[in-house]
């Protein structure tokens, strides 16, 4: 009796947990403000023999209204096929061990996972799909919105609303470094495949799965720019 009493204990003390985990925070963090973390990701995971089994074809799917836009956005895309066939990126996204709030969602709710679990659902849209197609499929969908300088007090840069297009602010795509670009795009992309962040000025935010992602990708881009 005691036994099976432990067991619900442990396994009610189990489920809370995990709740806690999985719920975005319901306020601001006092007094932390976001988007101030700075990792040298890369120093800190290991050199291992990560083996590329896929190859990845970033492509715009539309055209932009600017031939000078148009432009861009080629580079953009010629940088984010480097960085996504770079093993130095998979490694890190796989092997990174500072996640607060690594969360898959689907229509049958969300999970929290980890490791391999992270590529596979970024890859294939499942944690639990291990399967590496040798060609990989990434078309990108950019709308330019809103106006071409920065307003007073605006913090919204991109933003995906599940119609499939990544909504990019004119002035940060027509300003901001292609890298910072470029992670914007698999950040948002990585959304579409079902990894999730918290939305409230919080740590959890920072440390979830798609802004790694903005930081090990600026990384990688060092490489090539």
């Amino acid at each position: 009796m005691k036994k099976n009493l432990c067991l619900i204990i442990t396994l009610f003390v189990c489920f809370s947990l995990s709740g806690q985990i999985i719920n975005c925070p319901a306020n601001n963090q006092k007094g932390y403000k976001c988007g101030n973390v700075e990792e040298k990701i890369l120093e800190t995971i290991a050199r291992n023999d990560y083996e590329m089994k896929s190859h990845f074809n970033v492509r715009l799917l539309n055209r932009l209204r600017k031939d000078s836009d148009n432009e861009r956005a080629a580079k953009i895309i010629e940088l984010c096929n480097k960085v996504l066939n770079d093993k130095d990126f998979w490694n890190a996204l796989e092997n990174y061990k500072g996640y607060k709030y690594a969360v898959f969602e689907n229509d049958n709710g969300k999970r929290s996972i980890s490791g391999v679990q992270i590529t596979n659902s970024l890859i294939n849209g499942n944690p639990d799909d291990p399967s590496r197609p040798s060609k990989v499929d990434i078309p990108i969908d950019i709308e330019l919105y809103g106006a071409s300088f920065r307003m007073p007090f605006e913090t919204a840069l991109a933003k995906e609303i599940g119609d499939g297009k990544i909504y990019n602010k004119k002035w940060f795509f027509r300003v901001s470094p292609i890298d910072y670009i470029g992670s914007n795009w698999i950040h948002e992309f990585s959304h579409s495949k079902g990894l999730k962040h918290c939305y409230y000025c919080h740590e959890e935010r920072d440390y979830s799965i798609p802004y790694v992602i903005n930081r090990i990708f600026v990384e990688v881009a060092k490489k090539y720019i």
